[in-house]
């Protein structure tokens, strides 16, 4: 009993440590939902690694195939990524994750069940497609939850969820495959990743323009369909406005200023093609 009463509080110590260093009851529940959907690919590769002596012997394939089944997996996502970032940009980001966390489970199910190395092979083609996923979403929901001056800090916390995923996949999948097979190793990670879709699936969606930022403190999550989008200006963590110039004023300077400037540079045909590639390579000068 006394034992019990202990690991409590180490847990609410521990719990209450978390809270503090990212800000905050909602910032904590943020990060690791987002720090959880990144351990997941980790786990896999791990998994994947750590079951390798397995799977040679069940398919009777040698390392060659081993590498290609890694290979194919980050050939899908990268090819994945592209229509993913635009679908990121037109629908609701947090159904997005979810629905990618759910098709990873459901990939890690056929990965287990696999009786042939072409049924891995594609269920590795399936599992890098739902993957690519992670990488638009998260990058665009930190955007919007944190603002800019802690931004780089708490990304680094989520971006380390990937070791952590990467260390549990090494150290309980291949415990998991030496002790009932390699089939449980990848079954096993089916658990949590529906526990993570089920908590991802009930996360608010941000608004778009920077007003559901949380706060230092703060322990309720704003959906976007709760925000005031009446003043869209983007907020700091003081909740002052942020110092950046209005949408209005670009276009006004790009309206008067650019056109005359590339008149200027544009004027001797020798200039014409060094203008082009440096405007092309988005540093245009000054003169």
């Amino acid at each position: 009993m006394r034992l019990d009463i202990a690991a409590r509080k180490v847990g609410r110590g521990l719990i209450s440590r978390a809270e503090e260093v990212v800000g905050g009851p909602a910032r904590a529940r943020v990060v690791l939902m987002l720090a959880a959907a990144l351990a997941l690919p980790g786990a896999d590769f791990a998994t994947l690694s750590a079951t390798t002596g397995n799977l040679e012997q069940a398919f009777h394939v040698n390392n060659t195939s081993i590498g290609l089944l890694v290979s194919i997996t980050s050939l899908a996502a990268a090819v994945g990524t592209v229509p993913i970032g635009v679908l990121t940009d037109r629908t609701r980001r947090t159904r997005l994750l979810a629905i990618s966390i759910l098709g990873w489970a459901v990939a890690m199910v056929f990965a287990g069940a696999a009786t042939s190395f072409l049924w891995l092979l594609l269920s590795r083609i399936v599992l890098g497609i739902v993957t690519a996923t992670t990488g638009p979403t998260i990058a665009s929901l930190t955007g919007d939850f944190f603002p800019a001056r802690s931004r780089a800090r708490i990304l680094g916390y989520i971006l380390g969820g990937e070791l952590v995923g990467t260390g549990i996949g090494f150290v309980v999948s291949g415990e998991i495959a030496a002790l009932v097979g390699w089939r449980y190793a990848f079954w096993w990670l089916v658990i949590p990743s529906a526990a993570l879709f089920w908590l991802v699936r009930r996360l608010p969606e941000p608004a778009r323009d920077g007003q559901s930022r949380l706060q230092p403190g703060q322990t309720d999550i704003p959906d976007e369909r709760d925000v005031d989008h009446s003043d869209s200006r983007p907020r700091d963590v003081a909740g002052e406005e942020e110092p950046a110039e209005s949408s209005a004023g670009r276009i006004a300077r790009r309206a008067h200023i650019e056109p005359q400037r590339e008149l200027v540079l544009t004027e001797d045909p020798k200039d014409r093609s060094l203008w082009w590639a440096v405007r092309y390579c988005g540093c245009a000068p000054t003169w």
